[in-house]
């Protein structure tokens, strides 16, 4: 059930001279790629949902509106490959308590942003606050 919250992050290379250069230290693509597992993860995919994790992006994560089409690739690539979560689970350490409180309240946001809360969605969200360091009341 947590295999969803278990992976993430390869090291992207050269996407055909795209704009953004993703590393394994960019903490973004990891962050990007666990708001997109909320998206995913019930198995529906919702427009609502793929324009709210969208904004999330530009905003909260300064992806520009020139590279978010290479970013979002990026991270559905990783998605698709099912890329270990863990081994960047420590980048949580070096986030302040408001910072993992934050990308929380993202993920909480993107699972009721179709207005349903699916058993995997609270799963994985447990998942992530117990990563984290936080305390989830489902």
């Amino acid at each position: 059930m947590f295999v969803v919250a278990r992976r993430i992050l390869e090291k992207i290379g050269d996407n055909g001279g795209e704009l953004i250069s993703i590393e394994h230290r960019d903490h973004r693509l990891t962050i990007g790629i666990l708001l997109y597992r909320m998206v995913i993860v019930d198995g529906r995919i919702r427009q609502i949902e793929i324009d709210l994790f969208r904004e999330m992006l530009l905003d909260h994560l300064r992806i520009s509106d020139d590279e978010l089409a290479g970013f979002e690739d990026a991270v559905q690539k990783c998605s698709r490959n099912e890329v270990p979560l863990f081994g960047k689970t420590g980048m949580f350490g070096a986030m302040q308590t408001e910072q993992r409180k934050h990308l929380l309240a993202m993920m909480r946001d993107l699972s009721l942003s179709d207005m349903e809360l699916h058993e995997f969605e609270i799963n994985l969200l447990a998942r992530m606050a117990e990563l984290m360091g936080l305390r989830f009341e489902g």
